[in-house]
């Protein structure tokens, strides 16, 4: 798979979504629409950024982000707050900024 339909943001229902193993370059903002997500799988990709829309995700719990090529912790995830597990390994993070502390789980 190299891109995900913009129709995706009429599955609000869907709890968990797995997409390991593609080639996504990039989420389509739609994304956000599914406001029932509590699990986002996205490792072994090719993901360089996150859309803001995430922020939308209040039900997110996990957030799987390994074998990536994302150089920072995108923003957007300093604003999920229901997040309780973050996989980030195997990127190209140097850094992580002090604003992972606004993850309070």
């Amino acid at each position: 798979i190299t891109s995900i339909p913009s129709s995706i943001r009429d599955l609000t229902q869907l709890t968990e979504l797995f997409l390991y193993k593609n080639k996504l370059t990039q989420l389509p903002h739609e994304l956000g629409n599914l406001v029932s997500l509590r699990k986002l799988g996205l490792s072994e990709n090719a993901l360089c950024s996150l859309p803001d829309s995430l922020a939308s995700l209040t039900q997110l719990e996990t957030l799987d982000l390994r074998h990536n090529k994302l150089t920072e912790i995108p923003a957007v995830i300093y604003r999920i707050t229901s997040l309780e597990t973050l996989w980030l390994r195997y990127n190209r993070i140097v850094s992580v900024d002090e604003d992972i502390g606004n993850l309070s789980r």
